[in-house]
């Protein structure tokens, strides 16, 4: 007697199929061709679509959620074949009821590379287009979304995140401030201190920020499915103000408790901000911003990703130099 998702496995699409827990009980011959892994290597492993480091923590989180309540789920996702190389795809994920037992179906279609190009360019303009929204009369937040999405990228990279991903982490990172859509102008652009109550009301962008970004994803899922750097978008709006130490907040989230692509778009953020000129501060030199960096690592930012960022500081200050809204003179040993 064969076993019943047999016909499945004729399908010319890559499938996995795997049982209640995601644990793979089959691939077919197109998955083995697309992804590089054989069937008797994946047999009893964890499925691509629900691994923390198949897919981006925030993606496999979201499918394991949608389809255990029963529902399918459909996105566009990035993971690495056997040979190291990214296979970017249209993942759709049903589950499936057999001889009163749930199974999880997963279908993958490749992306041809100018679509998938496209799809990434068209996010990109969506995602500054409403971060660009929510800071609304301050002239100076487009070139600091852009510096603080390229050093996002740069350092995903310089830490080993595979290209495609560390393209989605900056384009997601230009939403970081996205909750403050709902702060008001007069608080938000205050010139002197906060009051104690106005402080929690400015903090209060982290959740309303996620809740937002939720509500899009959700909606936007509707139509083309869900995105990488949506969801990890989401992500990065509730935990950036996260610090290792516990003390950040809104959570209180410690170390690895937090995203790390929210730890890595904490650091590029405050570090974009100590080097840029703001109301209440002139920008600072390399050598001040550097010996910040140091003073908060381990307690604010990631002690590793302050150090990849250190030894890489020459790209650093190459991207500064390459940006006029930084005030000539500003790199240097100060």
């Amino acid at each position: 007697m064969g076993n019943w998702y047999d016909p499945y496995m004729l399908l010319d699409d890559p499938v996995i199929v795997a049982d209640a827990r995601h644990r793979v009980l089959a691939v077919n011959p197109a998955y083995e061709r697309a992804s590089g892994f054989r069937c008797k290597d994946l047999t009893g492993k964890e499925a691509v679509y629900a691994k923390p480091k198949g897919l981006i923590p925030g993606t496999s989180a979201s499918v394991c959620e949608h389809v255990e309540r029963g529902q399918g789920w459909k996105g566009i996702v990035t993971c690495e074949r056997a040979d190291g190389e990214l296979w970017n795809f249209s993942l759709t994920v049903t589950p499936v009821r057999a001889f009163g037992q749930v199974y999880y179906l997963a279908v993958c279609r490749d992306l041809e590379e100018l679509r998938y190009q496209a799809i990434s360019e068209s996010y990109e303009q969506l995602f500054l287009l409403i971060a660009q929204l929510a800071e609304t009369g301050d002239p100076s937040v487009q070139p600091h979304l852009d510096r603080v999405g390229r050093l996002s990228r740069s350092l995903a990279e310089w830490l080993g995140w595979p290209e495609a991903r560390a393209r989605w982490l900056g384009m997601a990172s230009v939403l970081h401030d996205v909750g403050k859509l709902y702060i008001p102008r007069e608080i938000l652009f205050k010139p002197g201190p906060l009051t104690p109550a106005e402080r929690r009301l400015v903090e209060t962008h982290t959740t309303q920020g996620a809740e937002l970004l939720t509500r899009f994803s959700e909606n936007m899922a509707k139509i083309y499915g869900y995105n990488e750097a949506l969801l990890m978008a989401r992500e990065i709006a509730q935990c950036h103000h996260e610090h290792v130490d516990g003390s950040g907040y809104p959570k209180g989230l410690r170390g690895e408790e937090i995203p790390e692509s929210a730890r890595i778009v904490a650091l590029a953020d405050v570090t974009d901000a100590l080097f840029s000129h703001r109301p209440y501060k002139i920008p600072w030199a390399a050598s001040q911003v550097q010996r910040y960096l140091r003073t908060k690592s381990g307690r604010q930012f990631d002690p590793k990703m302050v150090r990849v960022l250190l030894d890489h500081w020459k790209e650093v200050e190459e991207l500064y130099r390459l940006q006029p809204a930084i005030p000539t003179g500003i790199i240097g040993n100060g």
